[in-house]
């Protein structure tokens, strides 16, 4: 090695020397300590906020007083006519009614005259909404496959909830092209699983008509709050809005065949009430279960009935609670029982803009339904 050689060597070890030197004793600055969930895309700025958990109230007390407008005198939801003390044969009545009642319901799937069959289309309906490729060509088609499904589309495409133009929708391809897949599927879903709503006289023939009312907005407005809010199947959520309508008018049936069984007793609201508030969910789970409809569809419906609070449920299930909630509230306005702003004090402390656009939805075109 030359003189040069190892005079460059020296000087680069004592620079290399130095600057380890200085490394070692520099304080270094504290890392910011920043916790990424499972799951978070880290390009996201750590310190965005969430959006504020939204508290759902229990829809109970709205669905009472929306019930309670089949007995009204049509003054208003408060307008119901004074209880009278039941004598010891009518508590009598009522008792062995409320238990026939309730041993129907028990098994209600074994009853063919109060459990509706599954749609035919139905099953080819979720399978085609399951593919990304579906077309609006095929959902066309598929409706057309039925006469009365397409004339079902056809009446709900021209109702004030899903009316969107002045002029009426005539042809299925018309309604097809107005809807797109998102709109047709909810329509074609409320067309296909729309019970048969009877006639009569009494508070008990008004019922069927109400709820059927409720169960488009309860769908509506879970669809919504799925999409959202929840991140989850907007039409899972559909089907159980409806779902549960279906359940709540068997009970009605069931509750009706039962008064007529026994004429000298006359329908009050709270004995019907009672059979509604403890059998339209578990009837609807029953229903759903029948058809093998989605294990979370069943675990949605079952959670309306736990006694804890919406944070535990799944988010199918307070997608539910949030469509019963602003469904019920809904038909109230719409109905001309509470106003605007009565309504949405309903839905308790709900200050969110992410659906204000749905409540105005849910409420235009106020009218009478019943």
């Amino acid at each position: 090695m030359s003189v040069l050689q190892l005079t460059l060597l020296l000087i680069a070890l004592v620079l290399l020397g130095a600057a380890v030197l200085r490394l070692l004793w520099t304080p270094r600055k504290p890392e910011a300590q920043v916790e990424v969930a499972a799951g978070t895309n880290v390009t996201q700025p750590a310190a965005a906020a969430d959006e504020p958990a939204i508290e759902l109230p229990d829809p109970a007390p709205t669905l009472q007083l929306l019930y309670s407008l089949a007995f009204s005198s049509g003054a208003g939801v408060q307008a119901l006519s004074p209880v009278a003390a039941d004598t010891a044969a009518q508590q009598t009545d009522k008792s062995e009614l409320l238990n026939a009642a309730a041993q129907l319901l028990t098994r209600i799937e074994t009853r063919p005259e109060y459990a509706p069959r599954r749609p035919q289309l139905l099953p080819q309906l979720l399978t085609t909404l399951n593919r990304d490729e579906t077309s609006l060509r095929q959902l066309a088609q598929l409706v057309g496959q039925d006469p009365t499904l397409a004339g079902n589309v056809l009446r709900l495409v021209n109702s004030p909830l899903y009316r969107t133009r002045p002029e009426a929708v005539e042809s299925l391809e018309r309604a097809v092209t107005l809807l797109g897949t998102t709109g047709l599927r909810s329509i074609v879903a409320a067309a296909l699983l729309q019970p048969e709503l009877t006639g009569g006289v009494g508070p008990l023939s008004r019922l069927p008509t109400l709820v059927w009312d409720l169960s488009l907005h309860c769908a509506l407005a879970a669809a919504s709050y799925a999409i959202l809010i929840e991140d989850c199947d907007p039409f899972a959520a559909e089907l159980l809005g409806m779902l549960q309508g279906l359940g709540t008018i068997i009970v009605v049936r069931v509750c009706r065949d039962q008064y007529d069984l026994r004429p000298q007793l006359p329908a009050d609201f709270a004995t019907v009430h009672a059979l509604l508030e403890a059998w339209s969910l578990p009837t609807a789970r029953r229903i759903g279960e029948t058809w093998e409809l989605s294990d979370r569809i069943s675990t949605a419906l079952h959670d309306q009935l736990m006694q804890t609070g919406p944070e535990l449920f799944s988010p199918l299930g307070r997608a539910l609670r949030f469509g019963l909630l602003a469904g019920a509230a809904a038909v109230l306005v719409r109905n001309g029982q509470v106003d605007l702003q009565q309504g949405r004090e309903l839905l308790g402390n709900l200050q969110d803009s992410r659906l204000d656009t749905l409540w105005e939805r849910l409420t235009r075109n106020r009218r009478r339904v019943c």
